[in-house]
């Protein structure tokens, strides 16, 4: 399949009315055709099955390589999928894709996405680090989005700790900005660690609280995405809400 077959089989597969409910959800997209993710899948699955390799970059010689949300959407979730490539191919062609990442969707699509993370997350965790002090904010949340997702173990939290505590790290003080979904996604991202290694979690947002590192906002909706979690039993949001409010 080639980029421009993948542009006609989206517009033949549009619904109207999932690109209402779309344009509801994230206004102001104005790429977005209304396909639907199965349909979306399925697309990815044929190319996996193909030349995924070559798809992509038969994608970045086109002179707009994507002419729709959800032609971006099939090439993160491809790029993230590659098999039998070296480390090198592979994070090449996420770093082609993460300037596209421009809204709270595709950054947690390209989140979820990657999956070799988890085949060493200690291994790839210096890759990770070098997108939380990116300059591009939603790359930075990207990386935190990849945390929550790969590094949900006792020992993947220490190391998502680790990472957001570097001083290169951006996560905090793009969150303390008062952009909504920057404070969110740090929020998130503290409250899924939370899920597998909670006291560690909790110690080191106490640090940043003394350091006055970590603000008040983000903090209160971390306790609040841990409240409002099935995952905490009801003493343990208890507690959580003493000791931070």
């Amino acid at each position: 399949m080639t980029p421009d077959d993948l542009d006609a089989k989206l517009l033949f597969a549009v619904d109207p009315a999932y690109k209402a409910f779309g344009d509801k959800l994230q206004p102001g997209i104005t790429d977005r055709l209304g396909v639907r993710m199965p349909t979306v899948r399925a697309l990815v699955k044929e190319i996996l099955k193909e030349n995924p390799l070559g798809y992509l970059e038969a994608v970045f010689e086109r002179d707009r390589p994507f002419v729709s949300q959800e032609a971006l959407m099939v090439a993160t979730i491809v790029a993230g999928n590659l098999k039998h490539v070296p480390d090198d191919v592979y994070w090449a062609n996420i770093d082609r894709l993460l300037p596209y990442m421009t809204g709270w969707a595709t950054c947690d699509l390209m989140g979820s996405a990657v999956k070799r993370f988890r085949v060493n997350p200690s291994r790839y965790l210096p890759y990770l680090a070098s997108k939380l002090a990116s300059d591009n904010p939603w790359s930075v949340r990207t990386a935190e989005v990849w945390l929550l997702e790969h590094y949900r173990t006792e020992e993947g939290a220490l190391m998502a700790l680790a990472a957001l505590d570097n001083p290169n790290a951006r996560a905090l003080t793009l969150a303390a900005s008062g952009d909504y979904y920057l404070s969110m996604a740090l929020a998130w991202c503290l409250s899924m660690l939370a899920t597998v290694n909670p006291e560690a979690v909790y110690v080191q947002m106490e640090a940043w609280r003394k350091a006055g590192r970590l603000d008040d906002e983000t903090c209160l909706r971390t306790v609040r995405k841990i409240r409002e979690s099935l995952q905490f039993t009801r003493d343990a949001k208890d507690a959580v809400k003493r000791r931070f409010e």
